[in-house]
């Protein structure tokens, strides 16, 4: 019975680990609205990495207000962990949401975001980023073993650590969608020349649909190149959410 009891209370703070990244970290497949898809994500996650948790984990007190004081700081860990992991695959969805700010098509950011986030999550799965997460949230919970009772690291790090992911996310996002933008606004230019050349008032109404093909045409563009720079922009992504861990 001790030993289903202890089995149970690792789980319930493993599921409280894995809580933020079901609802934050876009490959779990959770999306803003749809909480029991993030629960199901945390609870998936729980049951792989509950025999990791388990074998490292002490001896855990069962009374309530001990465990909700260990839930709290797997809860703290856990955000930790989904900042690190999340940023790299919502500097996709920034990115396009800014090339649909640039376009100048009324609605394109909703639209372009959601097709950059859609086009990195291919990327990551098919590279096997599913995997390498997996790997490390299993080495994190090794290295820092569900229940344990040790103090955290320099909280003054883990701080800066933190805000230079989110920096380097928004670099990232302004790297992937400035030449996008400069391409339109040069392509657009030329449109415009065009048109005051010829002069002609049925050339007018052909602009708007132009200016959104071409727009869609060098967003592609764009994000045809980022794949071939999709492997080491993930594998920087995770060497900094290690970094991060480590300071923890």
């Amino acid at each position: 019975m001790d030993a289903l009891s202890q089995g149970a209370a690792v789980f319930v703070l493993l599921l409280f680990r894995m809580a933020p990244l079901g609802w934050l970290v876009p490959w779990t497949g959770a999306q803003a609205g749809a909480p029991l898809l993030a629960l199901t994500s945390s609870v998936v996650l729980s049951m792989c990495l509950w025999t990791v948790a388990a074998a490292g984990a002490p001896a855990l007190p069962l009374g309530l207000i001990q465990l909700l004081a260990l839930c709290l700081r797997e809860l703290l860990i856990g955000v930790v962990y989904a900042l690190a992991l999340a940023l790299p695959l919502r500097a996709l969805e920034w990115a396009g949401w800014l090339q649909g700010r640039f376009s100048g098509i009324p609605g394109a950011e909703r639209a372009y975001a959601s097709l950059q986030s859609w086009l990195g999550l291919a990327a990551f799965f098919t590279l096997g980023g599913h995997r390498l997460a997996l790997s490390a949230l299993a080495d994190g919970v090794t290295r820092h073993p569900i229940g344990a009772l040790a103090s955290f690291g320099s909280l003054a790090a883990v701080a800066l650590g933190s805000a230079r992911l989110v920096a380097d996310a928004f670099v990232a996002a302004l790297q992937i969608a400035l030449p996008v933008g400069a391409a339109v606004g040069i392509a657009e230019l030329g449109l415009g020349l065009s048109a005051r050349v010829a002069s002609a008032p049925a050339f007018q109404p052909a602009l708007g649909p132009a200016r959104a093909a071409l727009a869609m045409f060098v967003v592609w563009i764009g994000s045809a190149l980022w794949l071939g720079s999709s492997s080491s922009y993930f594998q920087r992504g995770f060497a900094a959410a290690k970094r991060l861990w480590e300071a923890l």
